[in-house]
């Protein structure tokens, strides 16, 4: 009778952890949904910094504690944008630069002072401040205030 219990046992704890498991693949659900879905910050960013680009996909990921948005423009620029419509990340593709308008002010003046002839391609939110990565592929930290912090490995 006790290794049948200890059986028993093994096997519910083995259907409960592949439970889980199935349905903790299937916490992100992410779908197509409209520009016009896009919160109010979200389209006012895209629309002062790039306003020569046009929203050609906008992806919504609903994960179980947050959702963010992936939107993607006609040049091939993606932006990662928070549930509220804040900018967490955004990458340029090809040879074109990120524009200046969303490098914050510090950052920028320390990049124009000390690699100017590379160009930023993305430029990442981090819990630490601002992660950038240059044409090239080199990557630099920031704080919060733009002070240069390092190189990233």
């Amino acid at each position: 009778m006790t290794t049948c219990i200890k059986t028993f046992f093994i096997y519910t704890c083995a259907l409960v952890v592949g439970l889980f498991a199935t349905t903790s693949l299937r916490a992100d659900d992410e779908k197509p949904v409209t520009p016009e879905q896009l919160p109010a910050l979200a389209k006012t960013f895209v629309k002062e910094n790039f306003a020569d680009q046009k929203i050609v996909l906008v992806m919504h990921d609903k994960g179980w504690t947050s959702s963010k948005y992936d939107v993607t423009l006609s040049d091939g620029t993606e932006i990662e944008f928070s549930s509220g419509g804040e900018w967490l990340e955004i990458e340029t593709k090809g040879a074109k630069a990120l524009p200046e308008s969303v490098i914050p002010a510090a950052v920028l003046t320390y990049l124009k002072a000390n690699h100017k002839d590379a160009p930023a391609k993305e430029l990442a939110k981090k819990r630490y401040g601002y992660k950038v990565e240059l044409r090239g592929g080199l990557e630099l930290k920031f704080s919060k205030e733009g002070k240069f912090i390092g190189y990233d490995d």
